[in-house]
């Protein structure tokens, strides 16, 4: 019968293409869960040698999300050709029974034998119009349904795979860099200092070609080869920055000298922050390759068109008044109304229970380099450890001191606010599934985790 013509049009999701997106989804899961025990068993020249098989990966998966979008478009194509089919049935059926007459009835027998080639076909269509047209309005919007949603888990898989090589890239080259001997700081502090004016060009280079294109609607083609170009110049940028971070972390907590710590301090995190703006900008312009090569794509294009239009590049995100700690120290008043801007090195960071057992906070004590001054710091709710955060790390947060004690509440923002004016803030919110900026939305920056 038809149904059973219909159910093999509108099932070829199992065709061969869709069955080997289940055969590599199944190999990317595991190639990400050996990274995952190399990376916990702290084995940094397997994870560099295996950075090679990732990309082979993404390549792989690259090449699944362009079938399967062709496959969507030709499911699409076929829904297209039985819904004029099934108009055209209508429209003469509906006239032939409202006119009761047995010579339309019999053309239209005759017109459906001709394009079914099955008069047994023919007479199950005019008996069961209506519930074959509502069956195949179903199974036509289940099966797209099925290969976009397979199309989403190739995507995020495609982005998922590009930033864990940057993280591999990072990590390894710095675990397995020679480090320099002791008493070169100031080599080390000009070596850093060129990595941040480096990525910071990476940056504003990246930031000016994307809302320049978007803005002044490059072809789709253009717009394609650029969003690869830059990718291309940021790869090299992560195996660069891995060695001189871990290096001047390492001399920072090395170094006797208090107003030379928090120097080598600063610089390493401004690095840090640059480079995890850098990821979310990476992440974007990875998202935008692969929608490039996808389903839908000029309706997706518009929309990115029109989101940069629409909205300023600026960052929306609060920045309070820099103070140093031992300002808060000496502030009589404690009033929570002013956002103060903080840094500091990490040190006891802990969870503490509330006295119910039931609400905790993740606290650790802020203390400045340079003079040792001490403040207590707090994120309600929240473990600051999971997001990253290590003792011996140096942070930069934005807070509220609370008025009841010397304790700093660290500000949480809203990027699904900050977005609807942000074009920053919006790739920011869009990209948390592959990159976050701000974890748990603290509004806080914090040096990588090198242990050693």
């Amino acid at each position: 019968m038809l149904g059973n013509d219909l159910v093999h049009l509108f099932t070829s999701l199992e065709s061969r293409s869709f069955k080997q997106s289940q055969v590599v989804l199944k190999e990317a899961i595991e190639t990400l869960h050996l990274y995952d025990k190399y990376r916990r068993e702290k084995r940094w020249k397997d994870l560099l040698a295996h950075s090679k098989s990732l990309l082979l990966m993404s390549e792989r998966v690259l090449n699944q999300y362009i079938l399967i979008s062709k496959e969507i478009v030709k499911q699409e194509a076929a829904s297209r050709k039985l819904d004029a089919l099934f108009s055209e049935i209508g429209v003469n059926l509906a006239h032939a029974l409202r006119t009761a007459s047995p010579s339309k009835l019999s053309e239209l027998k005759e017109a459906l034998n001709r394009r079914l080639k099955s008069s047994e076909k023919t007479e199950k269509i005019i008996k069961r119009f209506r519930i074959i047209t509502r069956k195949r309005s179903e199974l036509t919007k289940a099966v797209i349904e099925t290969g976009t949603s397979r199309l989403t888990i190739m995507q995020r898989l495609f982005i998922i795979i590009k930033i864990l090589h940057g993280h591999i890239l990072f990590f390894s080259s710095g675990y397995l860099s020679t480090l320099q001997k002791p008493g070169r700081i100031q080599s080390q502090i000009r070596e850093g200092t060129r990595l941040y004016k480096k990525i910071n060009v990476l940056l504003e280079q990246s930031h000016q070609y994307l809302i320049g294109a978007l803005s002044q609607t490059t072809s789709l083609d253009k717009f394609h080869k650029l969003v690869i170009k830059i990718e291309s110049s940021i790869k090299p940028i992560w195996m660069e920055s891995g060695p001189s971070v871990r290096a001047l972390l390492i001399e920072a907590r090395g170094n006797t000298d208090g107003d030379t710590r928090r120097r080598i301090y600063r610089l390493t995190l401004d690095i840090a922050e640059a480079l995890r703006r850098l990821e979310i900008i990476q992440a974007y312009i990875v998202y935008c390759c692969i929608r490039c090569k996808g389903y839908d794509v000029e309706n997706w294009y518009r929309d990115e068109i029109a989101a940069a239009r629409l909205k300023k590049y600026e960052s929306d995100v609060p920045i309070g008044t820099d103070r140093n700690i031992i300002d808060l120290i000496r502030t009589k008043s404690r009033a929570k109304k002013h956002l103060i801007r903080v840094e500091g090195e990490v040190k006891n960071l802990k969870i503490v229970q509330d006295v119910t057992g039931k609400k905790f906070s993740s606290v650790f004590t802020l203390v400045n380099p340079a003079d040792h001054t001490e403040f207590l710091i707090r994120a309600h709710m929240f473990s600051l450890k999971n997001n990253g955060l290590i003792n011996g790390a140096y942070c930069r947060l934005n807070g509220y001191v609370d008025p009841v004690g010397r304790i700093m509440d660290i500000d949480r923002i809203t990027l699904s606010v900050l977005r609807q004016t942000s074009w920053f803030d919006d790739i920011t919110y869009r990209m948390k599934p592959y990159s976050k900026l701000y974890p748990d939305e603290m509004n806080m920056f914090f040096t990588p985790p090198f242990t050693k």
